[in-house]
């Protein structure tokens, strides 16, 4: 399978100028898998202001594909005076949003989304249009295409139907099904996530059989969510992702991501791109072009990534998550070409405590909570080491 990239074949867009038209909406619902657990009747949960605040700071990078004159929804509040670098449009906190008429893109498309975005019209290439513009002109999936792609069962259905799933993985509905696995028995690390969630949240960990204060985790979780599914935990050398676009024609894939993550999985940055030995880069580019060919079929439009790592012995594990929405991947794709390519360097973003460690003479894109407080994100370029 080749690869196709966004930049070489996209359908391209005739955009009209932000300066004549009505104001869009940027809607950055970093919450959108609680939105859907919901949805698919989970109980109800009111998620900590402290996760609302993060998700808000973070949701404010989604502002690279705006303008001034654009609106854009935050799931939690942020003081506008923190923006830095790039545009600033007018910040809601959606909690506190209406109806809004005009153009919307969605981080992730919620069960009552208004059709996102313009209309595509063209079907040229267009290798002119910037990446912030030409995300308006995506297609839009079904609910049952969006639904079945982010809840974990989809990716373990699919994981199975490219041959990459681990033959360890499994769905688990009692917390017996995990303490009665013959490899966790045998010691190993595990982990059990829920159907719906993202950034390391609502999973639970352990090493061989649990122990009581796990298994009362891994009950409140099974009994909350009703299944969740199981996976052997391998210590990362690093994580990667993807980026690809479900166009009506089938997938294309804009290229790979290293992820920097903290040991419980929690994002801290990208760099973008990624360097992969070739072999790593094509078994990527594959996957995730079968994934997106699997997407396509089942009604599935837009923007989706895929996660995977390489374990500490160098082992490629392709598929772990697949995010049918958009991504960081994407939005730091965004960011780089916004605030001026270089072919020649690596585009680095970070996010709290690493935010200082983004690269010599970090742009500042979120000022700190305080006057005094470091930066909260952060981005820079630092050139790749030459042979």
């Amino acid at each position: 399978m080749s690869a196709r990239t966004i930049d070489a074949e996209n359908t391209a867009l005739e955009n009209t100028s932000p300066e004549t038209t009505a104001p869009r909406n940027v809607i950055a619902n970093l919450d959108f898998e609680e939105t859907w657990r919901r949805h698919q009747g989970a109980p109800a949960r009111t998620l900590p202001r402290e996760v609302l605040r993060r998700l808000a700071e973070a949701g404010s990078l989604l502002r690279v594909f705006a303008t001034d004159r654009d609106r854009l929804v935050l799931p939690g509040p942020l003081d506008p005076l923190r923006l830095g670098e790039g545009p600033r449009p007018t910040i809601i906190e959606s909690r506190n949003a209406a109806a809004l008429a005009g153009p919307t893109l969605y981080w992730g498309t919620p069960p009552d989304a208004v059709t996102p975005g313009a209309v595509a019209t063209s079907t040229n290439d267009d290798t002119n249009t910037p990446l912030r513009d030409r995300v308006w002109g995506w297609p839009s999936p079904t609910a049952e295409s969006v639904a079945w792609a982010n809840h974990r069962g989809g990716a373990h259905e699919l994981a199975a139907m490219l041959g990459v799933r681990s033959p360890e993985s499994a769905i688990v509905r009692d917390p017996a099904d995990v303490a009665d696995a013959d490899w966790v028995r045998s010691g190993a690390e595990w982990v059990v996530k829920a159907p719906w969630s993202a950034a390391g949240r609502d999973r639970v960990r352990g090493e061989g059989v649990p122990e009581e204060a796990t298994m009362r985790s891994l009950t409140r979780l099974l009994e909350s969510e009703g299944e969740g599914f199981l996976e052997r935990w391998q210590k990362r050398g690093a994580d990667f992702g993807t980026c690809a676009v479900v166009l009506e024609r089938g997938p294309h894939y804009a290229g790979a991501h290293r992820l920097v993550v903290d040991r419980p999985g929690h994002f801290l940055g990208i760099d973008v791109p990624a360097e992969l030995p070739g072999t790593d880069a094509r078994l990527l580019t594959e996957v995730t072009l079968g994934v997106g060919t699997l997407l396509h079929d089942r009604g599935y439009r837009g923007p989706y990534s895929v996660d995977a790592f390489r374990t500490e012995g160098g082992t490629m594990h392709p598929l772990i998550e697949i995010n049918a929405r958009f991504s960081f991947g994407w939005v730091a794709r965004a960011w780089a070409e916004s605030l001026g390519p270089r072919p020649d360097s690596v585009f680095r973003l970070r996010v709290g405590e690493a935010a200082n460690s983004a690269a010599p003479g970090p742009i500042v894109l979120l000022a700190g909570a305080t006057p005094d407080a470091p930066a909260t994100i952060t981005a820079g370029w630092e050139e790749r080491e030459r042979p």
